[in-house]
């Protein structure tokens, strides 16, 4: 019976891994963010450069999206809805985000991200582990790729059916918010009515 229950706990470990991923690329956003203001290169801060800006653009829409996608997570994790698939989804992409975003953080640290003086080189040092534990990226995607050709029951339901509106209505009131809403939209203007 134990291996059942633990079987049963693999969507929430996941989702707590995929909640350090978030929080731990937020938090390297946040350092660069203020190293970049206070750091100075040929006379200005290395904020004013348009490399940096960019930089830091791309690295905060990154961590916007996770975020936006954890929160769905856990949302379906609180209504009991959070499947396997989904869980696996939120830890590989949340951790490989954490990958990428850390990464390019540390650059714009130059050598000082290097030493573990600075949290950015901790951040660094700690994120690669994130890819294996829990299960790995690797079996992560397979774990979702036996799913695919799977329709949701909730989106065949909106998508077919005299109904469909009802279930558009439903799912933007829901707990999806305004992803709900903006999917709802995409469904009602894109796919034929049937």
């Amino acid at each position: 019976q134990g291996f059942y229950q633990l079987m049963l706990q693999l969507p929430q470990e996941r989702l707590a891994i995929a909640v350090g991923a978030v929080a731990s690329a937020e938090l390297a956003v946040d350092l660069a963010v203020a190293y970049t203001k206070e750091r100075t290169a040929f006379g200005k801060p290395i904020s004013a450069f348009q490399n940096t800006r960019f930089t830091l653009a791309e690295v905060s829409t990154d961590v916007m999206a996770a975020r936006t996608f954890l929160d769905h997570c856990v949302a379906l994790h609180v209504d009991g809805k959070l499947d396997a698939a989904t869980a696996s989804r939120a830890k590989y992409w949340t951790t490989d985000v954490q990958c990428e975003v850390i990464d390019r953080c540390l650059q714009l640290f130059g050598g000082y991200g290097y030493m573990l003086e600075y949290p950015i080189a901790r951040l660094y040092a700690g994120a690669r582990v994130q890819k294996i534990y829990g299960g790995t990226n690797e079996i992560m995607k397979e774990l979702i790729s036996r799913t695919l050709g799977r329709r949701d029951a909730r989106f065949a339901a909106m998508t077919t059916g005299g109904d469909r509106d009802d279930h558009l209505v439903e799912l933007a009131a829901g707990k999806g918010g305004l992803v709900a809403c903006a999917l709802a939209l995409l469904i009602t203007t894109c796919l034929p009515m049937t």
